[in-house]
């Protein structure tokens, strides 16, 4: 496991999409599956492209990912 920054979009496109505040405080201390586009120095850094959580709640920000 490694412990990653992500940079996702504003709250207003994680509610759009219904995903609250309370999904992500629910994740704490538990295992969160993310794709991103990585850093291009090959930091641990990456723009979010897709998020699973936990409890199965899931949110694509990419058509791509």
């Amino acid at each position: 496991m490694e412990a990653w920054v992500i940079e996702g979009g504003p709250p207003v496109f994680f509610r759009n999409r219904n995903v609250s505040k309370s999904d992500f405080e629910k994740a704490i201390g538990q295992t969160v599956t993310v794709e991103v586009h990585r850093a291009r120095d090959g930091t641990l850094f990456g723009s979010l492209l897709k998020i699973s959580f936990p409890d199965g709640k899931s949110l694509t920000s990419s058509p791509r990912a």
